[in-house]
């Protein structure tokens, strides 16, 4: 079995972010809008995929992430990159519940970094794997 992606890109809120403190709702990747840079939380629910947990399993792909400060699933942080970091691989332990919410902490590039001003940011993707067989004895 190849492995499976499930985008990740409508449904995420910009949290307090929208006219008069709303949630925006946006789709990821997304080119950050110009202005003062600010810390930023994307919040996205999802289902938890049918997989077969003794031949599959899962994980979370981001790309084009840089600036992200930690991702959180469940209330539970899983991931706080170093900065820099451009790509991550997150390895989902044990059953997920039914419903799910990943929480995305970023500061955005400044309107003074060129490289990065302009450049979607966030592809984010569950993906299904084949699990790794078991430790021989």
């Amino acid at each position: 079995m190849d492995e499976h992606r499930i985008k990740l890109r409508g449904g995420w809120l910009w949290v307090d972010r929208g006219a008069d403190g709303d949630d925006l709702r946006v789709t990821l990747p997304i080119a950050w809008p110009p202005g003062p840079a600010a810390r930023v939380r994307l919040v996205r629910p999802f289902r938890r995929p049918p997989i077969d947990p003794d031949r599959e399993a899962l994980a979370l792909h981001l790309e084009a992430i840089d600036g992200l400060v930690a991702a959180r699933l469940n209330d539970r942080e899983v991931a706080r990159p170093p900065s820099g970091t451009s790509s991550l691989w997150i390895a989902l332990t044990g059953p997920l519940p039914e419903r799910n919410v990943l929480v995305l902490d970023a500061d955005p590039p400044r309107p003074s970094d060129a490289s990065a001003a302009g450049s979607p940011w966030g592809a984010i993707a569950l993906v299904i794997r084949p699990a790794d067989p078991p430790a021989s004895e």
